[in-house]
């Protein structure tokens, strides 16, 4: 009972764009800023209907657009959302995170020898 109301969603893999001279995802004009941060999720039963959007919208770094449908209520959208800027190394805290880590590993490993 419980399998038949899990949803499948996968995240769209972008295409080559000769002209932009990289990948790129089509976001139909929500999305004006490229960022490692923005993604699209489609529901394996719809096809390849995209069900989730997220993105960059200006210059500012905390701004963005969500867009969301069938399966998923905004909640489930939003919550997606936060998990997956949790596990950003690239923005600069994320970045700052992981030295003061790999830092406290070299120190002691150095302490342990």
């Amino acid at each position: 009972m419980l399998a038949s109301r899990i949803t499948n969603l996968v995240e769209q893999r972008p295409k080559w764009d000769a002209n932009a001279g990289g990948h790129v995802l089509n976001f139909h004009g929500r999305v004006t800023e490229s960022s490692v941060k923005n993604f699209q999720l489609a529901c394996d039963e719809t096809g390849d209907e995209t069900v989730l959007q997220f993105g960059r919208i200006s210059n500012y770094k905390d701004r963005f657009t969500l867009d969301c449908g069938y399966p998923l209520s905004p909640l489930q959208a939003f919550a997606t959302v936060l998990a997956s800027l949790d596990g950003k190394v690239a923005d600069s805290r994320g970045y700052d995170a992981m030295q003061k880590i790999a830092r406290r590993l070299s120190a002691t490993e150095i302490d342990n020898q």
